[in-house]
């Protein structure tokens, strides 16, 4: 069977897209998850971790299609990062999601993806169709470790701040467990991008997603 055509599954206006991103072991997985527990149910958020549904929808998301049916149509798929996997897994899932959500529309989807060294190729790649038929690239996530900011090699912080440089907001997590000294580093790293700013531990944080978009 073929990939269902993007435009067919979704002819209204692209839906909002919010990409977490960041190294391996920066903790997207667990913010992702806390997302998946403080967002409102209604109207639904599509939020997928490593291309796994990662947030039970209620059932009156689906007029009558059960949350179970929508995780067996979705398959797992590789994680990593989203330039070296390819973007065919993402998008086999969103649209599958989508269409099975139809006619209701979600509030937006959250995505997490790994962007080792390839951010720029892979936000490119997000924006233009076939995904940019279907969603539309709203924020850009960084999730990352504030010890990185001082034990890491020049080649890592290089690929650290493209990978800031790229994002929207910067998520600083581990913070309780951060000195006070590298915290301000930290808070001021984002402030010279000129970046929203936020911490988590273990996944708690005070992110959500921003409505500017929606206006």
């Amino acid at each position: 069977m073929g990939l269902p055509s993007p435009v067919r599954v979704m002819a209204d206006a692209p839906v909002p897209l919010v990409l977490v991103t960041g190294f391996t072991g920066a903790g997207k997985s667990a913010l992702v998850a806390h997302l998946g527990r403080v967002l409102p149910e209604e109207p639904p958020w599509l939020i997928f971790s490593n291309h796994d549904l990662a947030k039970t929808l209620p059932d009156t998301a689906f007029d009558g299609i059960t949350d179970r049916k929508l995780s067996r149509k979705l398959q797992r798929s590789p994680a990593g990062c989203l330039h070296c996997i390819g973007l065919l897994p993402t998008q086999v899932a969103l649209t599958r999601a989508l269409r099975a959500l139809r006619p209701a529309v979600p509030q937006g989807i959250i995505l997490e993806a790994a962007a080792d060294g390839h951010g720029e190729a892979a936000l490119a790649a997000l924006r233009r169709p076939p995904l940019g038929l279907i969603t539309r690239l709203v924020e850009v996530v960084a999730v990352l470790r504030p010890i990185w900011l001082e034990k890491s090699t020049p080649r890592s912080v290089e690929a650290l701040q493209a990978l800031c440089t790229q994002a929207d907001v910067i998520i600083a997590n581990d913070w309780n467990a951060t000195p006070a000294a590298l915290q301000e580093r930290c808070r001021n790293y984002a402030e010279t991008l000129e970046k929203r700013f936020f911490t988590a531990n273990f996944g708690e944080s005070d992110y959500s997603p921003s409505k500017r978009y929606k206006a």
